[in-house]
C-alpha cells in the first residue's frame, strides 16, 4: 500500500517521527498527535518559526537531516519535499518502519468527522482562517489546521473538540484527495504547480476528483470569478453554492467603503440583502476571501450574526498583507504572495491603503514556476512603481539552466536586481522615499528582509513616531 493511501490510525501511544517538521502542516500535525499522547520527535533542514513553536512544546527536533534522527521511531511522517532519497526516508524503509505523507495523516484524522476544507490557487489560508474564527464565535470550538500562523492564537493549529474541523486543502502533490469534506470550498483555480502537473486541463481534473469526494448531501462553496472554478463538477447528491463578482453568483458584495486597513461591504444572498460585514483587512481578494468563509459557514447553519462578530473580529494571518511598520510616513507590508495573480492583488491592496508609491520587493519561488509563468510574473510585478528582485528560493528543485530572479528582473522596465539576500535590505532602504508603502513578498526566506526594513525604517531619525495602522 502506497504512503498516500495508508488509511490506518496511528496506534496509541507510538512513536513518530517527523522528517520536514517545520512545514507549516507538518508542524500542527505534531503539535497535534503529542497533544493525543503520541511521543513525537522532528527534523527538518533549518529552524523556523514553527520548529521554535515546538521546542517551547517539548517536542525535540534536530536541524539536518541523518539516519540516527529515526531512533526508535514506530512511524514516520513525510512531506514530499524532502526527496525520497532523503537519509531518514531511506533508514525507515530498510527497517521496515511504518511510512506516511503528512497530508495522507490529516486524512486519517479527520476521518468520520464533519470537515470544511478549503482548497483553491489562491486564498485558501487566510478563508480557513476566517471560517475558524467565525466558527469560533458561533461557540463551535472547532479543530483547525491552517496552513499560516493566525494572529492572536499565533498559531496554524486549532486544537478544540471532534465534532467540526477546519481543514486548508492543499492541491500540491493531490493530497486533498484523502480528504471526504461535508463543506468543500474552492477559492480560485488557476495554472500553477506545473512541476507537478503536466497542464492546468490536469489540475482542473484533479479538482473534480476532490469535489467527488464530498460526503452525500454535502456542499460544494466554489468562487466562480475562475472559469476552470466556476466549470467544475459537484456530484448529483451535493448542493453546489456559487460567490464572488460574477453576474450569477449566488453570493456577492456589494457597496465597498475602506478606511484604513479595514473594509466594510453589503452581502446579497439569491438577490436578496443580507446585512454588512466588516473585515480588517484591504483588498478586493480578501472580500471574496470573505465570502468564501460566509458560503461555508451558511453550508453548516451559523447564525448571521456570529458570522459578522467573526469576521469584525478576525486578526488576520501571519505574512497575509501583515503590517511591519507605519513610521515616519513608510509603510512596511511583509506578504506570501508568491504567484503573478497574488502579486496583482496585494499590489491593488497596498494602493487602497497607500497614496505614495507602492516599491515592490519580491523573491521568486521555484525555478520552474519562474520559467512556466515568466510573463505573467513581469506584467503583475509591473503595477508597483518601483520593484527589486532577489535570485530564486529553490525549495525542492534544483537550479534550471538560464532561469534565476534576474530572468524576470529583465522583463520589468527599471527593476532592480540584488542576488544576495543579505545585501537586499540595504540596497532597498537606499531608494524608499516618505510615503511609500514597501510591499515584501515571497514564499521563501524573503521575510527577513522584511523584518530588516522595518528594523532600519524604525531606527530613521524622522521625528515621528511610530504608530500601527491596527
Amino acid at each position: 500500500m502506497s504512503p498516500l493511501s495508508d488509511p490506518h490510525p496511528i496506534e496509541p501511544g507510538s512513536r513518530v517521527h517527523f522528517v520536514g517538521v517545520g512545514g507549516v502542516r507538518m508542524s500542527a500535525l505534531a503539535e497535534m498527535l503529542a497533544g493525543k499522547g503520541h511521543v513525537v520527535t522532528g527534523s527538518d533542514r533549518e529552524t523556523s518559526l514553527f520548529t521554535d513553536r515546538l521546542v517551547s512544546a517539548g517536542i525535540p527536533v534536530t536541524i539536518g537531516h541523518a539516519a540516527e534522527n529515526v531512533g526508535d521511531a514506530d512511524v514516520l511522517v513525510y512531506t514530499p519535499a524532502v526527496g525520497h532519497e532523503n537519509a531518514e526516508l531511506v533508514e525507515a524503509r530498510e527497517r521496515s518502519i511504518r511510512i506516511i505523507r503528512g497530508k495522507a495523516l490529516l486524512g486519517v484524522l479527520t476521518s468520520g468527522k464533519r470537515v470544511i476544507a478549503v482548497s483553491g490557487t489562491h486564498g485558501k489560508t487566510t478563508t480557513t482562517a476566517m471560517i475558524t474564527q467565525i466558527c469560533e464565535t458561533a461557540g463551535l470550538d472547532p479543530t483547525a489546521f491552517v496552513g499560516g500562523a493566525m494572529h492572536g492564537a499565533e498559531s496554524n493549529l486549532r486544537v478544540g473538540a471532534d465534532d467540526v474541523w477546519i481543514v486548508e486543502a492543499d492541491e500540491y502533490d493531490r493530497a486533498f484527495l484523502e480528504l471526504s469534506p461535508l463543506v468543500a470550498v474552492v477559492t480560485s483555480l488557476e495554472a500553477d504547480h506545473l512541476d507537478l502537473y503536466e497542464s492546468e486541463e490536469e489540475i482542473v481534473a484533479t479538482f473534480d476528483a476532490f469535489l467527488s469526494g464530498i460526503e452525500d448531501g454535502g456542499t460544494a462553496v466554489i468562487c466562480g470569478d475562475y472559469p476552470s472554478a466556476e466549470a467544475l463538477t459537484v456530484p448529483g447528491q451535493c448542493v453546489r453554492k456559487t460567490y464572488g463578482n460574477y453576474d450569477v453568483a449566488e453570493l456577492k458584495a456589494t457597496d465597498f467603503r475602506r478606511e484604513g486597513l479595514s473594509t466594510t461591504f453589503t452581502v446579497r444572498l439569491d438577490g436578496r440583502e443580507s446585512g454588512d460585514l466588516t473585515i480588517r483587512l484591504p483588498g478586493e481578494h480578501n472580500v471574496w476571501n470573505a465570502l468564501g468563509a460566509v458560503g461555508a459557514a451558511l453550508s453548516i447553519n451559523v447564525p448571521w450574526e456570529s458570522i459578522q462578530r467573526g469576521l469584525s473580529e478576525f486578526k488576520g494571518v501571519r505574512r497575509r498583507f501583515e503590517v511591519m511598520i507605519d513610521a515616519g510616513g513608510i509603510k512596511v507590508v511583509n506578504d506570501y504572495a508568491h504567484h503573478p495573480t497574488e502579486i496583482e492583488q496585494a499590489i491593488k491592496a497596498a494602493r487602497t491603503v497607500c497614496d505614495g508609491r507602492i516599491v515592490a520587493v519580491f523573491q521568486p519561488h521555484l525555478y520552474s514556476r519562474t520559467r512556466d509563468i515568466l510573463d505573467a510574473f513581469c506584467s503583475s510585478l509591473s503595477c508597483a512603481d518601483l520593484c527589486w528582485l532577489t535570485d530564486i528560493y529553490s525549495a525542492r528543485e534544483a537550479p534550471i539552466p538560464g532561469v534565476s530572479g534576474q530572468y524576470i528582473a529583465d522583463g520589468i522596465p527599471g527593476c532592480y536586481f540584488e542576488a544576495s539576500l543579505e545585501r537586499l535590505g540595504d540596497a532597498v532602504i537606499e531608494t524608499v522615499e516618505q510615503g511609500d508603502l514597501v510591499l515584501v513578498m515571497g514564499a521563501g526566506s524573503i521575510e527577513t528582509v522584511a523584518e530588516e526594513i522595518a528594523r532600519k525604517v524604525s531606527e530613521r531619525p524622522v521625528g515621528v513616531p511610530t504608530e500601527s495602522l491596527f
